[in-house]
């Protein structure tokens, strides 16, 4: 029976595995879990870290990989392709008037940008790892870097065919299904809508609420408990030159005044969309050591350095030379690396963590907190005083703690490193207490990764939903995927 497991090394065993390439096969597959009382679980690109997609309760799992192809239709272009790199076969549609998509979810986001380009076209959201298939950045409301000005997944998604958990087809368009009176209507089913408010945007902790939100809203981000994405529609953006530049300092406190204020200026530029900052990333010193050798390739020699990553559109020179002037103000050091050096040094600093804990034998405990952005330097000196706490509890003298990530959204990466099992039992400790203190500012302790199926702590997920929206989580369920059959035990846990 094969083991099944994703980034974060949550496993599980499915007794069978299925690859459906068509709707109508997905559906047959939903029907008979519902006839023989079979826990499915769907498989996307395996990229993610919470466990969705790990089969922890045995049944069968449904990989998604064979999903390809699309219908065409009136309006759309079809476009039949072979991507150059993988050597993928899939179909997509394009509607060049009004710059809109429609995508088959086993295609991943790297395959879907490569076919853009063809169009001078974009997908905003663009995760770390651009291998993730396309219906799990759906599943998980997927963000990353560019979250910063053109928000997650859910603003780019217009419309969704689903088959729902008694094997019945829904097809979704935005703006096609508001509430009404308090509910929704799906099928056969009439559904209350959440009537909480979160914590914060950028969450993954429940369900979404908004006063006015869609229907469409409750199946993005679910972790497909409600469903099974079986095509995607979604805005696209019109492709223009952009810039990347990774600008180190010497001195913590001057790159966060630094990217206080190129957080500020971004709001200033009043066509983000023409030019100014999309993308605004931090890498502590640990992070940059990792990567000591590529610096040095690079022409970078001094050490204990800490860099913002920034992305802008290229425009009439306005945005970068306002960049330049404020990061020479907050002491910037002049070498700065820029293009696919950048690119190189963002993808390397996970991996080289992943691979520092195979060594050791161990696995990291990683945040995903994001907090208001009012409180965001406070989060700041949290981290940083856990990262000391790391220093002290670990045996050996290699990296026990690195913080990377979206400075923009007041969202970085706490990434402890133990190297023995005490100094693992010590980094949870440290990481509830990081949870605890996200939640007391007002933050989320899941902002992007989703819940899946990590075991936070019953009492602190209960305090980060709060009753209600707990509560709405399991009534939805209850509603839709009664015998919580399909992707059990993802967003709220199992208990038999």
């Amino acid at each position: 029976m094969p083991t099944i497991s994703d980034a974060s090394h949550r496993s599980g065993i499915a007794d069978h595995i299925f690859c459906p390439q068509s709707e109508r096969e997905i559906q047959e597959i939903i029907i008979e879990m519902v006839e023989s009382d079979t826990p499915l679980t769907v498989v996307g690109g395996k990229t993610g870290l919470a466990g969705a997609c790990s089969p922890m309760y045995g049944g069968i799992a449904m990989e998604m990989s064979k999903m390809l192809f699309v219908e065409g239709r009136e309006r759309y272009t079809t476009h039949n392709v072979t991507d150059s790199e993988t050597g993928t076969n899939f179909q997509y549609l394009i509607d060049q008037k009004t710059n809109t998509g429609i995508f088959p979810p086993g295609i991943t986001l790297e395959e879907m940008d490569r076919a853009l380009e063809t169009h001078n076209l974009f997908f905003a959201s663009k995760p770390g790892y651009m291998k993730g298939q396309l219906g799990g950045a759906v599943a998980t409301n997927a963000s990353g870097p560019r979250t910063f000005s053109y928000g997650a997944t859910r603003d780019a998604v217009l419309g969704l065919h689903i088959c729902l958990p008694n094997g019945d087809l829904a097809r979704l368009k935005r703006g096609e299904h508001s509430i009404e009176n308090g509910s929704f209507s799906i099928g056969e089913f009439e559904i209350q809508a959440p009537m909480y408010d979160l914590p914060i945007e950028k969450n993954m902790c429940g369900f979404y609420s908004s006063p006015d939100m869609d229907l469409i809203d409750l199946f993005i981000g679910s972790e497909g408990v409600l469903g099974v994405v079986t095509e995607i529609e979604v805005q696209l953006y019109e492709r223009k030159e952009t810039e990347t530049q990774m600008i180190f300092f010497s001195s913590e406190k001057d790159l966060k005044i630094c990217g206080f204020a190129l957080s500020e200026l971004r709001l200033d530029l009043s066509n983000i969309r023409n030019g100014g900052i999309f993308s605004l990333e931090y890498i502590d010193p640990v992070a940059l050591g990792l990567v000591e050798d590529l610096l040095i390739k690079n022409g970078i020699t001094d050490k204990n350095l800490c860099a913002l990553e920034i992305e802008y559109w290229t425009d009439d020179g306005t945005t970068k030379v306002k960049i330049e002037t404020l990061c020479e103000a907050y002491n910037a050091l002049p070498t700065k690396l820029s293009g696919q050096a950048v690119m190189q040094m963002r993808y390397t600093i996970p991996q080289r963590v992943n691979g520092i804990m195979a060594e050791r034998g161990m696995i990291k405990v990683a945040s995903d907190f994001s907090v208001p952005d009012e409180h965001f330097p406070q989060m700041i000196e949290h981290y940083i005083f856990a990262t000391r706490q790391m220093q002290l509890v670990n045996d050996g003298d290699g990296p026990a703690a690195a913080l990377w990530g979206h400075f923009g959204n007041s969202h970085l990466h706490w990434n402890a490193m133990p190297d023995s099992q005490s100094a693992f039992e010590t980094a949870q400790e440290i990481y509830i207490d990081l949870a605890q203190k996200a939640i007391d500012l007002g933050g989320t302790v899941t902002a992007e990764h989703g819940t899946g199926k990590k075991k936070i702590g019953d009492q602190l997920m209960l305090e980060m939903l709060s009753p209600e929206m707990f509560e709405y989580a399991k009534y939805l369920i209850n509603e839709l995927n009664p015998r919580f059959l399909l992707n059990r035990g993802n967003m709220i846990g199992y208990k038999k």
